[in-house]
């Protein structure tokens, strides 16, 4: 808890810089929330880390980004906070780990829905030669091979090349 404190602690002075400067005014959704308040409470800190989608426009314009002595990184802050808070606040408990390695959790429920899938074949229960006859693909073969533009050239179509107005309702 005293990480999260603190984290809070930095997030609310980079926010009260940020309020005093008010240059990123127009890049996000946070700035014009910072305008609504002066002093900052932990709920509306974490109201503006869930509002910031880390996009650091705000960053790449601030003046008071490092090098600068204030060193403030607003979107790594809100971040930051946002990602404690996610942990702290998960439930069950259980799945709050699950938060700092969630790159591997996706890519373990990605496997596991593709080799169930491969395994049981998905959800179509047809035969494996009759799975792909979707009415798109019976157009397909058509399409690909240029029949529809053809058709545009018998109605007379000015973009492919015959001298039909382009106000001619005859393009496809």
């Amino acid at each position: 808890m005293q990480q999260l404190e603190q984290l809070i602690e930095d997030a609310r002075n980079a926010v009260g810089i940020c309020n005093s400067c008010r240059y990123c005014e127009g890049f996000c959704a946070v700035f014009p929330a910072l305008e609504q308040r002066l002093d900052f409470t932990r709920g509306d800190l974490h109201y503006l880390a869930n509002l910031c989608h880390n996009c650091s426009e705000c960053y790449y314009a601030c003046q008071y980004a490092p090098p600068h002595e204030f060193n403030v990184n607003l979107p790594v802050q809100l971040a930051a906070v946002r990602q404690t808070t996610y942990q702290t606040y998960a439930w069950p408990g259980v799945i709050a780990r699950g938060f700092d390695q969630s790159g591997l959790l996706a890519s373990l429920g990605f496997l596991l829905a593709l080799v169930v899938l491969l395994e049981t074949g998905g959800a179509d229960r047809r035969p494996a030669n009759a799975r792909f006859e979707w009415p798109v693909l019976r157009h397909f073969p058509a399409w690909c091979t240029g029949h529809r533009f053809r058709a545009g050239r018998a109605v007379g179509c000015s973009r492919h090349g015959h001298g039909v107005s382009q106000f001619s309702t005859g393009c496809g």
